[in-house]
């Protein structure tokens, strides 16, 4: 992704351009601490004056959509607010998907695990008494 740094976007909030970013579940805090301060530095190439980050792998996402009640909790940051991903549009949720992934492991960029489905299967309806749903 090209830089987007120029005073016309940097000024100020209400000139805002949002970078909307995932990040890996497993991303490591002080990875994340050293990120946004080089962020906010502009030393990295990301541009804009507001970012967003959600924290989840793709096998989230995807599990969010089949059975969304077990991943209720879900959340996602988008331009500046937050909504919880299992309310959200099908069309609006797979476009969390295909979201940038940052990583900062030297392993190389994220690889999405190969098992997932295509197409995300509709969630069949549920046993609301299972112990593993989350209350």
């Amino acid at each position: 992704m090209s830089s987007w740094n120029t005073p016309a976007i940097n000024t100020g909030l209400a000139d805002a351009a949002p970078v909307d970013m995932n990040i890996r579940e497993d991303f490591k805090l002080e990875d994340l601490h050293t990120f946004i301060k080089e962020y906010a530095n502009q030393e990295k190439d990301i541009g804009s004056n507001l970012l967003t980050i959600s924290c989840a792998d793709l096998s989230t996402y995807h599990n969010a959509m089949s059975l969304p009640e077990r991943y209720d909790l879900v959340r996602v940051r988008q331009g500046g607010w937050t909504e919880f991903y299992s309310v959200m549009f099908p069309e609006h949720q797979k476009h969390h998907q295909r979201r940038i992934y940052f990583d900062n492991n030297p392993r190389g960029p994220y690889e999405p695990p190969k098992d997932l489905p295509a197409e995300i299967p509709q969630a069949e309806s549920m046993d609301t008494t299972d112990a593993g749903l989350l209350h």
